[in-house]
């Protein structure tokens, strides 16, 4: 119940594009997009499709994931970690 309750708590940090929360410096950070999709998931939490768009959006032509990005779209290199928390969190979604 804790949990659910945390989690419910986090996705009011979501604002349609990603998480503002004490981190957030004007750039979102796309972990937070997987890490959310996939503890919703484990949690038996009901599907966010927004959540799944967002990240989505941050996929790059050569696979990998952006690691920060804005609300106007622009992003940041892919790297390893970010890739690997997108991949995770889609393989609990299928």
């Amino acid at each position: 119940a804790e949990a659910e309750r945390r989690y419910v708590a986090a996705l009011a940090a979501f604002d349609g594009s990603g998480f503002k929360d004490a981190s957030f410096d004007g750039q979102y950070a796309t972990h937070t997009l997987a890490l959310a999709l996939f503890a919703g998931r484990k949690l038996g939490m009901p599907f966010d499709k927004r959540l799944l768009d967002a990240l989505s959006a941050q996929q790059q032509d050569d696979g990998g994931f952006a690691a920060q990005y804005t609300s106007s779209g622009e992003t940041a290199g892919a790297d390893t970690a970010t890739t690997a928390y997108a991949l995770l969190a889609l393989y609990s979604l299928r």
